[in-house]
């Protein structure tokens, strides 16, 4: 008589038949899911998604049923398969992994028996499948410890076995995950995820050879906002959020619409390549656009990829959106800030009241960018959408371009270098989203999602050309560290931010109508651009040659002989001056910079820098001043002539320094010459302008100029609780015998001043500053009552350099922002007997770099390394 044989010994003689079975019933299928695939249906890839999922549904469902009659036992009834990731959520693509929960009761003693029964046949036909088995509480301690639990509970779909219990636990496990403070905590590691995979796989969501499942508005995006929807308002699927008010029907039917579309790209990387794979490269590119029907040129590719950024821009907005609305409400202290009508506040965001304000005051679609940037807001994501759809609306750029000077307040938009709360500090991106760059700026629509046709980029045209715009601000902050040193020394000295800001931004612009020459094809209409939008004929060339010219320093640095002096007359012949020399560099540097994460080589940069510092010397050496400034010169006659050949005037501006005349406009200039004409001897002038954003002033002060006069102006700046975001100090001869001092600061207007109330607080400013300087009282005076509580500030970091310029040694100092910190740093320059020459300030948030050109008391510059040492010593202990 034959023994019964156990279990194990059943489950392993049935195996081989089972995977027989399963082979068959796979390959019975995948012709048809072939077909779906293939079909050029814009549903293909929802339809072979839904398709691929009831196939998996069924084989999981028989194998349950089988296993459970082979391992029977007290807690067979209380086992349950639940479905999660991408197969739960019917976005199973065609070579896509299936993940599966297993729940059962701690007791049951024959669960891995039962594993091995249902999933055998599985894993010896070699079915990708990742099992996890769980009881309540290891479900409930995976979903505390890591986002992808709570994700799938959030996911989880029955399949097989007790229904009732699995949803009854995964309810618990969201309960229990999700209350109280458990929600933020997974929308904060949601977005930490995000953060991450931008990191890895970039983050815009124009990447040249784009990721479908990881990229920017990719699949986990689309993902993220089901799984938030759900989690904060137990939404179940798109059509509930329009019941919950998160979105209305038409975004709807546009999210629904991208889903379509990554599913169907998805699907089809998988079939073409033969695997999983995920990333629309450049080879593959030309294979799905045949494959969907666009055709089989390098437009139909165009095409493709053009409607692909359209799906993803709406996955990425859906998902900026539904994390605005989901974050936690502002608490009840909030500090509300009084803004124009039309506006309101909530917490740290600002919005747009309503349409009817929009409708009726269409430069709130320009102001609530000046505001949000000015005060380092967000801006709501109902008012982006409310921006979108209204920049559409026939007739509103019309309205928002004839408002008088719009076109100025844009082009400060373009050109605001503030650190901003916008999505990836990037304005422009912003604004070319919600449509008011293209409303200005119309020759930008024809760069937007356009391929780059070389093997280099990773941005379309658009995208990499606001990259460029978004490095060259960081720079101009003092962001950039280490190897960017000289860059970002030259961007924060900038004489002409707007016109390398602009050109930066235009210097692709050509590509809308010939890919080879775009440089030479762009520069007309980057001139066009820069007149139209309110700059001078003068300051339009100049925006219009660094766009010509763009490419040439690249260029000659990689294929030339940087220390052959025919090859440095040849870009001094191209550069206008030092100046423009500087701003060809700084402009060559971002565009290469952005045009991949690898493309600025260390070699690249070394071969920069070094032609940069040649052509340099070489102008300074060139023995006909006339011919080197003859910009300036130009410039000053004109302003002269315009002024009734006024001889005090001209003698003003020819005694002033070139990069003064060059950043300045000729109304602000004459300004300044009437205030230093009208100073009598010995007497201090302080007057106030407008500057090029409404929330600053610029505060101009004229002066005898001696040793510590910067440390005695910021002290009674502090005073008077003006924060100086940039200062600009100048120094020319009167006569023979005296040296005046014309310092230019930019500062922030304090919280209900105005203009007006400035100007009227500037006559007790000079009267303050010449009682400082006269001995009748001191700084320190004044200074006192501002500093607030002591404060121990982190290590400051002091560059100093003797070789960027021929005459001055240059001091860098890279510190926390505080109260007073010109105030101090200028004090100690004064302790050091160091005459400063000229300064730039720059204070973004909570951080402060600025720059000083200093020399010794005879008009050296700071060569011995003990002095250089004591330099260094005294300002770390004096911004501790």
């Amino acid at each position: 008589m034959s023994r019964e044989l156990t279990v194990d010994e059943r489950i392993k003689n049935v195996a081989p038949r089972l995977r027989i079975e399963v082979l068959d019933y796979l390959e019975r299928h995948h012709h048809t899911l072939c077909s779906i695939v293939t079909s050029g249906r814009r549903t293909s890839g929802i339809e072979a998604c839904h398709f691929r999922m009831r196939v998996f549904d069924g084989l999981l469902d028989t194998l349950f049923h089988y296993a459970s009659a082979m391992v029977a036992g007290p807690y067979a009834s209380q086992r349950a398969l639940g479905a999660v990731g991408s197969y739960a959520r019917g976005s199973l693509m065609f070579h896509g992994g299936i993940d599966v929960r297993l729940v059962i009761d701690s007791r049951d003693p024959d669960v891995d028996r039962f594993v091995r029964a249902m999933f055998r046949p599985l894993w010896d036909a070699r079915v990708a499948i990742d099992v996890q088995v769980h009881h309540a509480e290891s479900m409930i301690v995976l979903a505390e410890n890591d986002w992808l639990g709570v994700a799938s509970s959030l996911d989880w779909r029955h399949v097989a076995g007790h229904e009732k219990m699995s949803t009854q636990l995964m309810k618990t496990v969201r309960d229990r995950v999700l209350s109280h403070d458990g929600f933020d905590s997974f929308l904060r590691r949601l977005e930490s995820d995000g953060a991450r995979r931008y990191q890895r796989f970039g983050h815009s969501a124009y990447q040249l050879e784009p990721h479908v499942k990881y990229g920017a508005g990719g699949m986990r995006d689309l993902e993220t906002v089901l799984w938030i929807a759900k989690a904060r308002w137990n939404a179940t699927g798109f059509t509930d959020m329009v019941r919950h008010g998160l979105f209305n029907p038409e975004e709807i039917s546009e999210l629904q619409l991208a889903r379509s579309h990554l599913c169907r790209i998805h699907n089809l990387l998988h079939l073409l390549s033969g695997c999983r794979s995920d990333r629309m490269s450049f080879d593959m590119q030309p294979r799905l656009a045949s494959s969907l029907g666009y055709g089989d040129s390098a437009e139909a590719v165009e095409r493709l990829m053009k409607e692909h950024y359209v799906h993803v821009n709406r996955v990425l907005r859906a998902k900026e959106r539904i994390i605005d609305r989901a974050r936690s409400a502002p608490s009840a202290d909030s500090i509300v800030e009084r803004l124009p009508v039309g506006f309101c506040v909530n917490g740290d965001r600002i919005a747009i009241s309503d349409v009817e304000a929009l409708a009726e005051n269409p430069i709130l679609a320009l102001t609530i960018f000046q505001f949000a940037i000015a005060r380092q807001m967000r801006m709501d994501s109902d008012t982006l959408s409310l921006l979108r759809r209204a920049l559409k609306m026939r007739g509103f750029q019309k309205s928002v371009r004839s408002i008088p000077r719009s076109g100025d307040a844009f082009l400060s938009l373009c050109c605001s270098v503030q650190e901003t709360r916008l999505p990836q500090d990037s304005p422009l991106s912003v604004m070319l989203d919600v449509g008011l760059l293209t409303t200005f700026i119309p020759e930008f629509k024809a760069l937007a999602g356009r391929r780059q046709r070389d093997a280099y980029h990773v941005l379309t045209v658009d995208a990499h050309c606001i990259a460029a715009v978004d490095l060259l601000r960081k720079l101009v902050r003092g962001e950039k560290q280490g190897s960017h040193s000289l860059f970002r020394r030259l961007a924060m000295e900038m004489a002409r931010p707007r016109i390398v800001l602009l050109a930066t931004l235009l210097h692709d612009v050509g590509k809308a109508v010939a890919e080879k020459r775009h440089a030479m094809r762009g520069a007309p209409i980057a001139f066009e651009v820069a007149h139209r939008l309110g700059m001078s004929c003068d300051d339009a060339h100049e925006v219009a040659h660094l766009v010509r010219h763009h490419k040439l320093l690249n260029q000659i640095a990689s294929r030339r002989d940087v220390d052959d002096p025919n090859v440095w007359e040849e870009v001094a012949q191209v550069a206008h001056g030092r100046e423009g020399l500087r701003e060809l560099l700084l402009l060559s540097f971002v565009v290469i910079s952005s045009t991949s994460p690898d493309a600025m080589t260390v070699w690249k940069r070394q071969w920069l820098e070094r032609l940069f510092v040649r052509v340099d010397a070489h102008l300074r050496q060139r023995a006909d001043f006339a011919t080197r400034s003859a910009g300036v010169h130009s410039k000053i006659e004109r302003i002269v002539m315009e002024q009734d050949n006024d001889e005090t005037l001209r003698q003003y501006l020819r005694t002033m320094p070139e990069r003064y005349i060059l950043g300045q406009n000729e109304a602000k200039l004459v300004a300044h010459a009437h205030v230093a004409m009208n100073r009598k001897p010995q007497a201090v002038r302080v007057a106030v302008f407008t500057a090029f954003a409404s929330s600053l002033a610029e505060v101009l002060v004229i002066a005898d100029d001696r040793p510590g006069l910067l440390a005695v102006i910021a002290a009674v700046f502090m005073a008077n609780q003006l924060s100086v975001l940039e200062a600009f100090i100048h120094s020319r001869k009167r006569s023979p015998t005296s040296v005046e001092a014309v310092d230019m600061f930019h500062v922030v207007i304090p919280e209900g001043a105005t203009i007006k109330a400035l100007r009227q607080a500037s006559f007790a400013m000079e009267k303050t500053i010449s009682d400082i300087l006269a001995g009748n009282t001191s700084s320190e005076q004044y200074v006192r009552g501002q500093k607030g509580a002591v404060h121990a500030f982190g290590r400051s970091e002091i560059v100093v350099d003797n070789e960027a310029s021929g005459s001055w040694t240059i001091v860098e100092t890279f510190s926390e922002d505080r109260p007073g910190l010109l105030y101090t740093v200028a004090n100690a320059f004064h302790d050091l007997r160091l005459n400063i020459q000229f300064a730039k300030i720059n204070t973004e948030g909570t951080r402060a770099a600025n720059v000083f050109y200093v020399s010794e008391t005879d008009g050296s510059k700071v060569m011995d390394a003990a002095r250089i040492d004591a330099i260094e010593q005294r300002l770390q202990e004096a911004l501790r």
